[in-house]
């Protein structure tokens, strides 16, 4: 099992683990989260702005280790600045680009020709508060951790 529909199902996750794991290796744990049943104000830098409900994870919401045995690149990128990326992708939370501004940047700017033939994927994991862009050429393994 892959877990990808899951993790899209899910809802908004957060990004609890990150780490390169030697070797061009590279792990990630995500844990599901859940929407409060009662609005609150919502304040950012002590100014208000409006009623939300809160978005939060616990013991009961599923969590996931992601590990990609080999990464090309990963970026890490604060949620509030994400821009549009109109490249092709399937997934909402969890997304698989076959094209995508990232994969362009990489084919122009780096060394990818050392993987030609081979099929470049860009994941993109879109958590509460980061987005984890990684470009792969092999599928990434996942487990539920709880």
């Amino acid at each position: 099992m892959d877990y990808f529909d899951e993790i899209n199902e899910a809802g908004c996750c957060f990004l609890t683990k990150l780490e390169e794991a030697g070797g061009n290796s590279l792990s990630l744990s995500i844990q599901t989260s859940k929407v409060s049943e009662r609005e609150e104000k919502i304040f950012i830098d002590e100014k208000q702005f409006g009623k939300g409900k809160r978005i939060y994870s616990d013991d009961t919401c599923p969590e996931f280790q992601i590990y990609f045995e080999r990464f090309i690149a990963f970026n890490v990128l604060n949620e509030s600045y994400l821009g549009s990326d109109e490249g092709e992708y399937t997934g909402k939370y969890l997304r698989v680009y076959s094209k995508s501004k990232y994969i362009d940047f990489l084919t122009e700017y780096a060394s990818v020709y050392l993987h030609e033939g081979e099929v470049l994927t860009h994941y993109a994991f879109l958590c509460q508060d980061q987005v984890i862009d990684i470009v792969s050429t092999r599928k990434p393994t996942i487990i539920q951790i709880n």
